[in-house]
């Protein structure tokens, strides 16, 4: 129950800080009790959608209608980033709140989310609201913490029942979330024809390309970004019928809607294929839309269209549902936020990474826990390669040994000692970062540090954290 008491023990200053009113155009706080529905996605990039692809767009053709007509209606729309590159990492930290440190759902081999976070479906129920969930993604199975909460937590299987419950919306307080792994692989390689069987690339075909030494052609790399655009395409449409279940509903006036991705994905950009590899911007970059009830008297006092972290929606969603969020929690949209945006990514070949985001000068710090290993990239396409079932469990439990001693065994932010590595990059440019001179560079070194550090007692190892937690 760490993190439900720990959040009521802290200085007066933080909770004036973290707890003050919500900004409304009058002055007042409200407590509405909308309809509320969350959409998240998989590897969605912000310059995917079309709206927010910039002038200079990577998918010049790529049409998100769907998604384009929300942005024109919605209160808030811009660039969210995301509080890791790693799918489950980052789920947790939208459905709590906290950084992945925090909730410790880190990485792919450790993927239950523990009972003593308080999940946003929880928040909601103490809010009177009915809650369900729609998932299309294997790692959220029921039986790792995430229906937490839920009154159901279903497979997504087609949306048919899902569209259904939205366009059935009466009065009541209902909370639904909807997860969808598109745009992740299989991408198709050409337009499929009657009679033809569809040839696909598939995520064992990327794998290769996680290795930074991997060349990758110009030509297969737009072979990748022609599949991924296909998938985006069908996930602007599979969203566009669960927003026309909920117009069919009558409720669209009073509803909250909410859309963003668990992380990005990138090709190429930062040498490597993929999600989870690294904290650079194509991986962290994904889009943010918040459609407020009509009559909301909320308002956000961010600008519309700058760069948010991903993990102030759960307490932005709480206070739209009348709840108030703990000191713990990242603050809402509707409190000015914390200067910079913290992310995470943990066990990468040997590494942890953490990154500090400061409008567009982007410090990421790199932390060794053990020697990079050759063979790492080598093994993980082993991995990919074997099919699903016992042989494929071993296969992972094989693999996650070999890497996983020098993890649980090292304090996770300070490493092996002074090992750290220091990279900072401007976001503007996407080239390194040379404006930050010595004295700068300390400080922002130092806030990363004290975010990461924030509600935590003290570093212990993963292992130590682990066995902390379960006595408490």
């Amino acid at each position: 129950m760490f993190f439900r008491l720990a959040t009521c023990l802290i200085l007066v200053g933080s909770l004036l800080g973290a707890c003050g009113r919500i900004q409304s155009k009058d002055g007042e706080i409200e407590t509405p009790a909308p309809p509320i529905l969350f959409i998240t996605s998989e590897a969605l990039r912000a310059d995917a959608v079309g709206l927010l692809s910039g002038p200079n767009p990577v998918w010049p053709n790529l049409r998100t209608p769907h998604l384009d007509q929300l942005i024109g209606e919605s209160d808030w729309v811009g660039t969210g980033v995301a509080p890791s590159s790693e799918t489950l990492p980052a789920i947790a930290s939208l459905l709590t709140g906290l950084r992945p440190w925090q909730h410790q759902v880190l990485h792919e081999s450790k993927p239950k989310l523990q009972r003593a976070n308080q999940t946003l479906a929880e928040a909601l129920k103490e809010q009177g609201y009915d809650t369900t969930a729609y998932v299309d993604s294997r790692p959220l199975v029921q039986g790792r913490g995430f229906e937490q909460g839920f009154d159901l937590y279903q497979p997504l299987r087609g949306g048919g029942r899902t569209r259904a419950k939205l366009a059935s919306w009466g009065q009541g307080r209902n909370f639904v979330w909807i997860h969808l792994a598109a745009p992740l692989p299989p991408y198709p390689k050409q337009a499929t024809v009657p009679g033809r069987k569809a040839d696909w690339i598939r995520g064992s075909d990327l794998e290769k390309y996680r290795n930074p030494s991997a060349i990758l052609s110009e030509g297969l790399r737009k072979r990748f970004l022609q599949g991924y655009s296909h998938r985006v395409a069908l996930l602007d449409r599979e969203v566009g019928r669960y927003l026309a279940a909920v117009r069919e509903s009558g409720q669209w006036d009073r509803a909250l809607i909410v859309f963003t991705s668990a992380h990005g994905e990138e090709f190429g950009e930062a040498s490597q294929v993929g999600h989870g590899n690294n904290l650079s911007r194509t991986s962290l970059e994904v889009p943010l839309i918040i459609k407020l009830p009509k009559n909301s008297r909320l308002r956000f006092p961010e600008e519309k269209g700058g760069r948010i972290a991903t993990a102030r929606i759960w307490a932005t969603i709480l206070e739209v549902a009348g709840g108030r969020s703990s000191p713990a929690i990242v603050s809402s949209l509707f409190r000015n936020g914390p200067e910079g945006i913290v992310s995470e990514l943990y066990r990468v070949n040997g590494t942890n990474q953490f990154s500090l985001l400061v409008e567009d000068t982007q410090l990421k710090r790199v932390v060794d826990f053990a020697a990079t290993d050759p063979d790492y990239f080598v093994s993980r396409r082993r991995l990919e390669a074997v099919s699903e079932g016992p042989r494929k469990q071993r296969a992972r439990e094989q693999f996650l040994r070999r890497h996983g001693e020098g993890f649980l065994s090292s304090p996770p932010f300070s490493g092996l000692g002074s090992n750290a590595r220091v990279e900072v990059e401007d976001w503007g440019t996407g080239e390194e970062s040379r404006l930050l001179d010595p004295d700068q560079q300390r400080e922002m070194e130092r806030a990363l540090e004290m975010a990461w550090a924030s509600f935590v007692d003290q570093e212990r190892t993963p292992r130590e954290e682990a066995g902390w937690r379960s006595e408490r």
